[in-house]
């Protein structure tokens, strides 16, 4: 057999070899704590209404945002107007009161015993998955969001969402804290 026909036979072998041992670059990345902000997030929403509660939370990890932490409360004394918070900066907050004319479909309170770990240590078990890992290739970080899993479930998820840099495509990530694994999420 001659040099020429074993390079062709062993040089896609050793290309693809190559390619699967190539490390993935995740790059750090910093995300606020939710659990260093619920309470200042929770005093704004009290002075709306005494019994807000927290529906979702939404941390944007891109580079566009105008917020740090966004969060939606609802009350179950009001059922025409929900409430949004945006913490832009340190003690630095924007209220805004939604109206709804159907009223406020109430849902379960997010509690901090439901979430389990913290918004960075979340981020990190995201950045973990291979299949996370892949995404960094064709789309940027979006947002990470915490919520219940259904409106009338009381487990809650972390999503992480990327999007594409033409704004024409999401994928999304999700993070069971009790069954402790990352899956993508159709939506």
């Amino acid at each position: 057999m001659n040099f020429n026909r074993l390079a062709y036979i062993f040089l896609p072998i050793v290309l693809v070899i190559n390619a699967c041992s190539r490390p993935i670059i995740t790059p750090s990345i910093e995300t606020i704590s939710l659990d260093e902000n619920l309470h200042a997030l929770q005093d704004k929403a009290n002075e709306w209404n005494q019994d807000a509660y927290l529906v979702w939370i939404k941390i944007p990890l891109n580079h566009y945002s105008t917020y740090l932490i966004s969060a939606h409360f609802e009350s179950l004394s009001e059922n025409n107007e929900s409430l949004i918070i945006r913490m832009v900066a340190d003690d630095l907050f924007q209220l805004s009161r939604i109206k709804h004319e159907n009223g406020v479909t109430h849902v379960l309170p997010l509690t901090k015993n439901l979430w389990m770990y913290d918004s960075p240590t979340v981020m990190q078990i995201f950045l973990q998955d291979v299949s996370v890992q892949e995404r960094f290739d064709a789309y940027d970080l979006d947002s990470l969001q915490l919520e219940h899993y259904s409106h009338k479930d009381q487990r809650v998820i972390w999503v992480l969402t990327f999007t594409k840099p033409d704004f024409t495509d999401s994928v999304y990530y999700f993070f069971d804290p009790e069954m402790n694994n990352v899956r993508e999420l159709l939506r």
